[in-house]
């Protein structure tokens, strides 16, 4: 204060007798002096804080989502898993209410709120420290305070989680293409790496056939941008995905024909053929009826056949030569036995 200078006594000293009548005219002058700085000083404390609170009224006035339910973070316990959850969570926050937090000192101070149990001693500290004002604040921007975080927690970021995911990625042998872009785009899109590196990877991770149809897809030209391959290779897949359904679930027109055909008029298989199934060993009546038929059809074929020799003459049966198989001499004696030739004479020749 100006008053605090007259009662100085180094500045009156060497005035001597003078000293007294001085002090007094100067108290005179600058008391009123002093007592208008004094008020001036408070009106303009009063405005300053008028002005921040106007400023903050609208800050939120001109912000339409000022109003905009927004989850809050999840207490954060200091496992590593959960630090970009919580991180993330604050970033949304930010972005959905840009004049909560006008300034990146309030949202260092905002986040440590939600440190608890084991995070929750080193955020006290952080804290002490940006609430002292004897010390500097511990960050300088809110980037430097989430690198501190990830480092202090032992945890990385998404993006350096991602590109470690699409470099080690391979496709699943009973995977369909599908699921494997459904595992490979989230990694892709959240690596931060461009178009030509990750179509690199991509085409790594794919045979030479897809590869090929792709480029057909494409007019023959390899696509230049991953958005053009992402779209060609769902549609390769959904192509193998409706082929292998008609495929499993309808069968061919022909074979539909042939089952139909055999249904309705069932062939008869020969008595020699080995059944494909076990068959019942009782005759039924369809058994029967087959035999009766099969039988009279030979006996109509060895009656057509006898027709249609010409020139056949009947030769006296005890001129006859009969010519057997190699097995002749059995069936000599089966005839003798049964007497049934009587004293015919019976020649034989041996098919050779």
């Amino acid at each position: 204060m100006l008053l605090d200078l007259v009662d100085d006594d180094i500045l009156f000293k060497q005035l001597g007798s003078q000293a007294g009548p001085l002090k007094q005219i100067f108290r005179e002058i600058l008391g009123p002096v002093d007592a208008t700085l004094s008020a001036t000083r408070q009106d303009n404390a009063t405005l300053r804080e008028e002005v921040n609170h106007l400023r903050i009224a609208l800050s939120a006035a001109a912000s339409p989502n000022v109003h905009t339910d927004v989850r809050m973070p999840e207490l954060f316990t200091g496992e590593a898993r959960r630090v970009e959850a919580l991180l993330m969570a604050a970033r949304t926050y930010f972005s959905l209410k840009p004049g909560a937090l006008p300034d990146e000192r309030m949202k260092v101070i905002w986040v440590l709120q939600f440190f608890a149990e084991k995070a929750e001693p080193w955020a006290r500290g952080k804290l002490d420290q940006m609430h002292d004002s004897s010390t500097c604040d511990p960050y300088l921007s809110y980037a430097v305070f989430e690198s501190d975080v990830r480092v202090t927690f032992g945890a990385t970021s998404r993006a350096m989680e991602a590109h470690n995911q699409v470099l080690s990625m391979t496709p699943d042998e009973t995977e369909s293409l599908g699921d494997f872009l459904r595992r490979f785009r989230p990694e892709a899109d959240a690596s931060n790496l461009g178009d030509v590196g990750l179509i690199h990877r991509l085409r790594q991770c794919l045979d030479v056939e897809t590869q090929t149809q792709v480029v057909m897809l494409n007019g023959g030209h390899e696509p230049e941008r991953l958005l053009d391959w992402y779209k060609a290779l769902h549609t390769i897949d959904s192509s193998r995905v409706t082929s292998k359904a008609i495929t499993e679930t309808v069968l061919p027109p022909a074979a539909n024909t042939i089952v139909a055909a055999e249904c309705s008029h069932p062939t008869p298989s020969l008595p020699n053929e080995r059944p494909s199934t076990q068959m019942p060993s009782a005759l039924t009546p369809e058994k029967k009826a087959f035999l009766r038929d099969l039988a009279e059809e030979m006996v109509r074929g060895v009656k057509v056949r006898q027709q249609q020799i010409q020139g056949l003459q009947r030769i006296p049966i005890h001129n006859r030569i009969t010519i057997l198989e190699p097995d002749a001499d059995k069936a000599l004696q089966e005839m003798a036995h049964t007497g049934k030739e009587g004293d015919t004479a019976v020649a034989v020749v041996k098919k050779k």
